[in-house]
This record gives C-alpha cells, structure tokens and sequence, in this order.
C-alpha cells in the first residue's frame, strides 16, 4: 500500500471513529432541571415544542418522557443529537426532572453551541418560569 493510500485510510478511519450516532444520546450525563408547580403535559408540550423549534425530531415517546432529535449540519457546525429526558413520566408528580443530553456529532467539532442549556432555556421559558439558576439546576 502506498504512502498516499495509507494516509487516506488512516484519515477516513479516524473520521469514522470521532462519529457519534442517535444512539449514543442516553439520560444520565446531561444537564438537568429540576421543575415544580407543572403538570407533566405541560412539560412534555413545552419540551416538544422547543424541540420542534430547534431540532429535526426522530424519535418521541410521551409514556417514556422521551423526546430525540437531530441539529443538522451548517455551516458553522458538523451538528449535534439531542436529547430530551423528563422524569417521572408520569403525571402527579410533586417534582419532575427535565434532562437534555447532547452529542456532537463529529467529536472533533469545536464549535458546536451547547444545546443542553440552550434547550432548557427555552422548555422554562415556555413555561413561564424564571432564568434557570446555576445553584439549583447545575
């Protein structure tokens, strides 16, 4: 194999290694939010909505509190999948936690904007909450 050819597959290789796929999004190392005073369908249409707003949905699972979507590529960035994780998913409860986890989609993009907060920005705007405060909601 020659030099050129080595360094090619070497390339496309290490390509193909920093890729992340929908299935690498999964709940426990998100930024999360804790919420009161909500029922769970308002936080559930406030989540869809935002993600609507912001990303190509590809997976939702209402019984589960699962919203997954996709930030396509641009310009400025190689893209991102994010999701959305609301807990208990069930109604009643006195405290529900929003979780929104992102994965870039090339882990060699720098410039990638951080959806995690940006996305529970907008769910507690949506549902008329004030700013998320850094102390209650790391």
């Amino acid at each position: 194999m020659s030099r050129r050819a080595l360094a090619i597959s070497s390339m496309l290789l290490f390509a193909l290694a920093a890729c992340q796929s929908m299935s690498s999004v999964k709940p426990g190392d998100g930024r999360k939010a804790t919420i009161t005073g909500k029922t769970y369908d308002q936080i559930w249409d406030a989540a869809h909505k935002v993600a609507g707003e912001h990303l190509q949905i590809h997976e939702q699972d209402k019984t589960r509190g699962v919203i997954v979507g996709e930030r396509e590529m641009s310009a400025w960035s190689y893209g991102a999948w994010v999701g959305t994780y609301i807990t208990p998913p069930t109604p009643g409860a006195p405290i529900y936690t929003v979780e929104v986890v992102r994965r870039k989609k090339m882990t060699t993009n720098v410039g990638e904007q951080d959806w995690e907060y940006k996305m529970l920005r907008d769910i507690y705007r949506e549902l008329g909450l004030s700013a998320l405060d850094p102390r209650r909601d790391p």
